[in-house]
């Protein structure tokens, strides 16, 4: 359970019964985060019910002590139930649990009723084989269950979805700096006279073959190809997702000059005399590949805000996080130029596809990418999915992108 038991209070209309909306316990196999996600849940579809105000948790929250608060969490029975609703000035007290046990998913949520004579009313499911999303999806059903359902005339259309606020959240970074040891033994150091530097290693030799940067720092190149004639030309293809074709993303080296390709401009470089590259490789660092983020998943609403989801890529030399660490997948919204780092609650990826809880809703994609809906307030967006392919490469790197003030570290970023 978690450590703040807030309890979150729902005040009718004078006409209309108090309630008091406590945090779900936490059971086996559910994290407090996604506890409290299905918690502000309920109270979203409590809410619905005509009549429905919220009061702030620090109000209701002074009625009772930390002692007090794990008391009415426990409360089974009538007499338990007219108690913690005295002692919280309501009517009717909603609590219930949420746990994961094996491959099933148990919900349960009680209401209990002062005003009847403690009575106690429950709504229960198990879902067997499902996700986080589909436990989201019975709640509208079982509060139901707890208050009857609703007169037609006094349900309104559910509008869409709200896109969550995430302009006053800044990115973390999706580069690291990190040593890359051992250092290769034998690399030809190449400048173009600015201060920019390329270290590159004989063609087929099993060390990293391609480092840029400056005196400073020169970062590993990520190679996804080369190709060679001999030992008098080569050429490496390097990763840039800024560029779409490899060939305007390479180093090649052709009677016996070399040259920096980066789009369409074609930028030449010149070998170090060496003693000169001695003494600058010797002082410089030199480090893994900067950038250790991808794209895992994209979509836009009809208004063009962007949900961009990353993860960690695998880079050779460096652990690649898992969900243990909690930095598994990041969420960015906005529209161009604006998308920012949106706060995660709790993050779940299975056979059913990634759902992503935020404090402003959550958002889901099917597993082969060709779904993804955003949730808030009771109310869905359906967005329409991006392709992986440049296309998402354009909204994640272009210049107006989530990661535009963040540099990747490749040969091309002084070049374009």
């Amino acid at each position: 359970m978690s450590p703040a038991l807030t309890v979150l209070t729902l005040v009718l209309t004078a006409a209309n019964p108090r309630i008091a909306v406590l945090p779900l316990e936490a059971g086996e196999g559910v994290s407090a985060p996604t506890a409290r996600a299905v918690t502000e849940a309920v109270v979203a579809e409590v809410r619905k019910r005509p009549g429905t105000s919220l009061l702030t948790p620090d109000e209701v929250q002074s009625l009772l002590a930390v002692e007090r608060q794990r008391a009415v969490l426990g409360c089974g029975d009538g007499a338990c139930a007219t108690q913690a609703t005295s002692a919280l000035g309501v009517d009717q007290l909603l609590a219930g649990s949420v746990a994961h046990l094996g491959q099933s998913w148990l919900v349960n949520l009680k209401l209990l009723d002062a005003r009847n004579a403690g009575q106690v009313v429950q709504a229960t499911r198990r879902l067997k084989d499902r996700g986080i999303d589909d436990v989201l999806d019975v709640l509208p059903a079982m509060v139901a269950e707890l208050f009857g359902p609703q007169r037609a005339d006094t349900v309104a259309a559910a509008p869409s979805a709200p896109a969550p606020t995430a302009e006053a959240a800044k990115a973390s970074s999706g580069g690291e700096d990190t040593p890359f040891t051992p250092r290769p033994e034998k690399l030809t150091l190449l400048t173009d006279g600015s201060g920019h530097y390329v270290a590159v290693a004989p063609y087929g030799s099993t060390e990293t073959p391609l480092f840029a940067g400056d005196a400073q720092r020169l970062y590993a190149q990520r190679v996804i190809g080369s190709s060679a004639s001999g030992d008098t030309e080569f050429d490496y293809v390097f990763w840039d997702p800024r560029i779409r074709d490899g060939w305007q993303r390479s180093l090649s080296f052709k009677e016996k000059k070399y040259a920096l390709q980066c789009g369409d401009k074609a930028v030449a470089y010149k070998a170090v005399p060496a003693p000169e590259a001695k003494k600058l490789l010797a002082k410089a660092q030199l480090l893994r590949p900067r950038w250790r983020r991808q794209v895992h998943a994209l979509a836009r609403d009809e208004s063009g805000t962007y949900y961009l989801v990353d993860a960690p890529r695998e880079t050779e030399g460096v652990p690649t996080p898992s969900a243990d660490d909690g930095v598994v997948y990041r969420l960015f919204v906005g529209a161009k130029g604006k998308m920012r780092e949106l706060a995660l609650n709790d993050a779940v990826s299975d056979a059913a596809g990634t759902l992503l809880l935020t404090p402003e809703g959550s958002l889901q994609f099917s597993s082969d990418g060709a779904k993804a809906t955003w949730k808030a307030g009771g109310a869905v967006t359906q967005l329409t999915p991006v392709p992986l392919d440049e296309s998402a490469a354009a909204v994640a790197y272009g210049k107006q992108g989530p990661y535009r003030d963040d540099p990747l570290r490749t040969a091309c970023d002084p070049h374009r």
